[in-house]
């Protein structure tokens, strides 16, 4: 490959993972906050289930909530890996992107190109186990 390709595929791989960093960082800031209100929610219930006012209502939001948190929170884990791998391979990125294009750094600049591949790949098959949660739980007819 020539230098000027390298370097103008190196630009755009920067550039994509800059914008999964902002993409991924503020889905996991929105979602980390709507945990956290769960779990508020969750106490309150718990609270009143401990002092015997329990209701069938009650009790099947209760274990709702739980399901639900914890769907959310294995999201969030999986936005927290995209969210490190891009910022480093963006990091990496950005420091190759200004040295001069040895060998060395060609083959670095190679191993970012596969990383990149590789989380994309990670990115698509989360977006569709999350829209096949999404159809199953909201789109039932």
């Amino acid at each position: 490959m020539e230098n000027k390709v390298i370097s103008d595929v190196l630009s755009d791989v920067v550039n994509f993972h800059l914008t999964m960093f902002g993409i991924a960082m503020s889905i996991f800031t929105v979602l980390y906050a709507f945990i956290l209100s769960r779990k508020d929610s969750l106490r309150e219930i718990s609270d009143i289930i401990k002092s015997d006012k329990v209701s069938p209502t009650l009790m099947r939001r209760s274990s709702l909530f739980v399901v639900q948190t914890r769907k959310w929170n294995q999201l969030n884990n999986h936005l927290r890996n995209i969210v490190v791998s891009s910022f480093f391979l963006y990091c990496t990125g950005m420091i190759l992107k200004y040295q001069k294009l040895t060998e060395c750094v060609k083959y670095i600049a190679f191993s970012v190109f596969g990383l990149t591949g590789i989380l994309l790949f990670y990115i698509v098959i989360m977006l569709i186990l999350v829209f096949n949660n999404y159809r199953k739980s909201v789109l039932v007819a």
